[in-house]
C-alpha cells in the first residue's frame, strides 16, 4: 500500500470536490500526509482506508476543511508538533482496527483550533490532546466514541516526549459530548477552561479530572452520566493543590447546581438541591 496525497507545496488549496481517496489499510499509510508544510488547504475530500486518515507533522497555519474521514485504522486526523492550524466541519467517523484508534489525536501541538466537527463511533476515543497547549476544542458534536469523548493528558518519554508535556490553557467550549463511553476528562492538566459544554449520558463518567488543578468550568451541563462529576488524584500526588479548582454554581448535574467550595465557612446550602458537594 502507498500513501494517497501527500503535499509537497506550501500556500496550496487541494479540493477535491467530494471525490474519494481510497487506501488497503497498509502499513503507516496515510490519506493526506503534509509534513513541514504551511498555509495549505485540504477540503471537500472522503479520505478512508488508510492508518492516518489525514497527518500533519511538523507542519503549521494549515486548514482541514468539511473532509468525510472515515474508516481508517489508527487516527481520522494526527497532528504531531504542529502548531496554528484549524480543524472545521469534518466528519470523522469508524476509526477502528488499533488498541489506540482515535478520532483526532494532537501531540505535542499548540495553538490549534478544533471547531464544527461531527466526531463519532471511533473505537478508543473521539478527540485527545496529548502534550498538547492553548488549543481550543469548540462547538463540535462528539459522540456514540467508545473511550473517552474528549481527553487532555500528559505526553511522557515513553510517548516520544522529552521532556514530558502537559495540556495545559487549553479552551473546552460548546461540545455536545453524549453516548460516548466515558465524556471529558481532564489528566494531569493544568489552566484549562470548560465552558457551556452539554455531557450527557455517557455510559460511566462525565466529567472527570484526575490530578488536574487550577481549570475553569462554567455553564457545563452534566446528566445522565453514570458518574456525572468527580475530582481525583493519583496517590503519590496526594496533596490540596491538586484539587484546587475554579468551578461556581453556572455548572449543573442533573439540573442541580455543583457546589464546589474552597476557603469558605458558615455556608447554608439547601440539600435538596445538590447536583455535586465538595
Amino acid at each position: 500500500d502507498t500513501d494517497g496525497i501527500v503535499v509537497e507545496r506550501d500556500n496550496t488549496v487541494i479540493d477535491g470536490a467530494g471525490c474519494a481517496v481510497q487506501g488497503m489499510g497498509g502499513y503507516e499509510t496515510k490519506g493526506v500526509d503534509l509534513l513541514g508544510i504551511s498555509n495549505v488547504t485540504i477540503k471537500n475530500i472522503n479520505v478512508k482506508g488508510f492508518v492516518y486518515g489525514i497527518r500533519l507533522y511538523s507542519s503549521s497555519n494549515n486548514t482541514l476543511y468539511r473532509n468525510s474521514i472515515e474508516l481508517n485504522k489508527e487516527f481520522g486526523i494526527y497532528l504531531y508538533d504542529s502548531h496554528n492550524n484549524t480543524i472545521s466541519e469534518n466528519k470523522i467517523t469508524d476509526t477502528y482496527g488499533y488498541t489506540d484508534s482515535k478520532g483526532v489525536l494532537l501531540m505535542c501541538s499548540s495553538n490549534n483550533v478544533i471547531d464544527g466537527n461531527i466526531v463519532t463511533k471511533n473505537d478508543d476515543g473521539g478527540i485527545m490532546l496529548k502534550g498538547s497547549s492553548n488549543n481550543m476544542i469548540i462547538m463540535n458534536n462528539i459522540s456514540d466514541n467508545d473511550g473517552w469523548g474528549i481527553d487532555l493528558t500528559y505526553c511522557s518519554m515513553w510517548d516520544g516526549c522529552y521532556p514530558t508535556r502537559y495540556s495545559n490553557n487549553n479552551t473546552i467550549m460548546g461540545n455536545s459530548v453524549t453516548k460516548n463511553f466515558k465524556g471529558i476528562r481532564l489528566r494531569v492538566s493544568w489552566y484549562n477552561i470548560l465552558n457551556a459544554n452539554t455531557i450527557t449520558n455517557n455510559s460511566r463518567n462525565g466529567v472527570l479530572m484526575e490530578t488536574a488543578s487550577q481549570n475553569i468550568l462554567r455553564n457545563n451541563i452534566l446528566a445522565g452520566n453514570k458518574y456525572n462529576f468527580g475530582v481525583f488524584t493519583f496517590h503519590n500526588e496526594v496533596r490540596l493543590s491538586t484539587y484546587t479548582q475554579d468551578i461556581d454554581t453556572s455548572n449543573t448535574v442533573d439540573g442541580k447546581p455543583i457546589y464546589y467550595l474552597i476557603k469558605q465557612n458558615g455556608l447554608i446550602i439547601d440539600s435538596s438541591n445538590i447536583g455535586y458537594l465538595a
